[in-house]
């Protein structure tokens, strides 16, 4: 254990349970064409851009590859998580 477990099941309960799935069903019940991979783009930005509580606290250098790297988690952990109808997934790729 790494004691990070309880933030990082929150994070991956609110981006890739909660906020991916509405987007999804969002997308898709107004007909937008590939609404799976608009939903895990958006989904990813909005976790990249929650990493900007950071401001202030970390150099700014570090704050741009926070979020630029958790941008691209976001997209990753968004597909494993529709391609595998499960959150273990995205936490498990989290907490290692």
């Amino acid at each position: 254990m790494h004691g990070r477990e309880g933030p990082t099941l929150c994070e991956e309960l609110l981006f890739r349970g909660f906020l991916l799935t509405v987007l999804v069903g969002v997308l898709r019940s107004r007909a937008v064409p590939r609404a799976e991979g608009w939903a895990v783009l958006i989904a990813a930005v909005a976790f990249g851009v929650g990493h900007l509580g950071n401001l202030g606290t970390v150099p700014s250098v570090f704050l741009l590859v926070q979020v630029l790297s958790a941008t691209v988690f976001g997209l990753v952990s968004g597909r494993i998580r529709l391609r595998t109808s499960s959150i273990v997934g995205p936490v498990l790729c989290t907490s290692c």
